[in-house]
This record gives structure tokens, C-alpha cells and sequence, in this order.
């Protein structure tokens, strides 16, 4: 019988020090994390070296724009006569009379912009002028041969538009773009959230992928994720020894043997009694 004390003994014993060797001896590393990656600016999308203040943000539902911000997409140079047949347009899904189509062009440089009702005006005109802001126009072609702003060039069959994209009509509010259609292209501006990646295979998506929703304010700094910027802050925690199962188990082992020990103890105090 002491025999059998003695096993149970060294059993809790065993049970006690597994338990806080193998605490001792798990990784710290349950609490790190791995930042999720962020929205880059759509490809072939830019703005020029004097708009670099001006440029929209990239999130997952598209680009935000903010008071002057405007972006831009080459394309190979375009008749302005051949322009009034290319459609145009874009996806805007909560404020889409706040940012308008916009060309740029050659010969002379001017910025066209394409009002919510479709007209045309551009910013080699004044104001007051045919085809100024004041007094837009219906059709591309319009714009050649009308009077200009001192010093520059009248439009001709030599202005080719040579740009396209989205700009701020006034400098207040915000607006979300998440795709531009120019000449039978659509161009997607909208960013996949990243896919999680553990150590081991997940029977169903991380709950720590990070998921677009739409902005209600204004938005600071640049990045992804929510409204006011793309950045997410969701995190993959990195997997590695789980000290409470270790410790669970050493638990059960010690409970295991204080109870056999006990029922040990009460059958041989009733055998004494008999």
C-alpha cells in the first residue's frame, strides 16, 4: 500500500512541475501582431507634381475625395471632335455631384470639365466666355476656334485631349469614386482587403480581416480601412505554444492523482475501523 501512496504522490509531483516547466518554457509571443497591408493608389493613377497635396485617398470602397482633390489617367492622344462620340463617366456612390469628369489637353494645356448635366467648359476660357464656366457648351467641338484667355492658343485640330480622370467641382464636403468609364474601359478604383494567413489551416475567414465601410466625416492622413483612411489596423496574432491548455493539462494530472490518493486514504480508514 505505501507503495501505491508513494506512486500517487510522485504522480502529483510529475503534474506540479509539468506545469510550471512547460509555462515557463512557452514563447511570448501569443500577443504580437502582424499589421494588415493598405490600399496603394490604383494603377496608372497619379496626380501631377503641383496637385502631390491634392491627391484622393485609397480605400477598400474606392477613392475618397476632399476639397481640391483631383486624379488622373493618360490615354493616347484624342481628336476633340473624336471625343464627342467617347463616353465617359463615373461610379460615385453617395456624392456624385461633388467630383466631375475631367480632361486635360494639349495645344493648348486646359483642364475640360463635364458639368452634372453634361455640358462642357473649360479652363482656357474666363468666365464669361463661350465655353468659360460661365457659359459651357455642348460638345467638345464647340470649344474650337472660340477666344481663349490672353496668351493662350485657341483650341484647333491641333488640341488633342491627352489625360482623363475625376476632380473637386467646389472645395467643401466629401465624395467616394469607386470606378471611372472613359472610351469603353472601366477602371476599377475600389481595394481588396488583405486575406489572413495563419500557421495553421482555419475552417472558417479570420475574424481580424479588416472590412470597408463608408466614411460619414472628414478624413485625415492617407491609408485604408474605414472612411477616414485606408490604413487598417486589423492584425493576424501570431499562433505558438498555448499556455493555458499546457497548464490545463498539468492541472488534470494533478487532479487525477489527488483523487485516487484520497479514495486510497478513506478505504484503508474504513479497513482499520473493521
Amino acid at each position: 500500500m505505501k507503495t501505491v501512496f508513494h506512486a500517487l504522490a510522485a504522480l502529483i509531483v510529475a503534474g506540479l512541475l509539468a506545469t510550471v516547466g512547460l509555462a515557463l518554457a512557452a514563447p511570448a509571443q501569443a500577443s504580437e501582431t502582424v499589421p494588415a497591408a493598405q490600399c496603394p493608389m490604383p494603377k496608372d493613377f497619379y496626380g501631377n507634381p503641383d496637385e502631390q497635396g491634392n491627391l484622393p485617398t485609397p480605400l477598400y470602397v474606392g477613392l475618397f475625395f476632399e476639397g481640391k482633390d483631383l486624379i488622373h489617367h493618360a490615354t493616347a492622344p484624342i481628336d476633340l471632335a473624336d471625343m464627342d462620340h467617347v463616353g465617359v463617366g463615373f461610379t460615385s456612390p453617395d456624392n456624385p455631384d461633388k467630383v466631375l469628369f475631367k480632361v486635360e489637353t494639349s495645344a493648348p494645356y486646359s483642364t475640360i470639365i463635364t458639368n452634372p448635366d453634361g455640358k462642357l467648359w473649360s479652363t482656357a476660357m474666363s468666365y464669361d466666355q463661350e465655353g468659360g464656366q460661365g457659359h459651357p457648351v455642348a460638345k467638345y467641338s464647340d470649344l474650337v476656334g472660340k477666344d481663349t484667355k490672353p496668351g493662350k492658343a485657341k483650341f484647333s485640330a491641333d488640341s488633342k485631349v491627352v489625360t482623363f480622370g475625376v476632380g473637386y467641382a467646389v472645395e467643401d464636403g466629401t465624395a467616394i469614386v469607386s470606378s471611372i468609364s472613359f472610351h469603353g474601359k472601366d477602371y476599377d478604383l475600389t481595394c481588396k482587403p488583405p486575406v489572413s494567413h495563419t500557421s495553421a489551416p482555419a475552417a472558417t475567414p479570420s475574424s481580424s480581416t479588416p472590412k470597408p465601410h463608408a466614411p460619414t466625416s472628414h478624413v485625415a492622413g492617407a491609408g485604408t480601412g474605414v472612411q477616414g483612411g485606408s490604413g487598417s489596423t486589423g492584425a493576424l496574432a501570431i499562433t505558438g505554444l498555448n499556455v493555458w491548455a499546457v497548464t490545463g493539462v498539468g492541472v488534470g494530472i494533478v487532479a487525477v492523482g489527488g483523487a485516487l490518493l484520497a479514495a486510497l486514504t478513506a478505504r484503508r480508514r474504513i479497513t482499520f475501523k473493521a
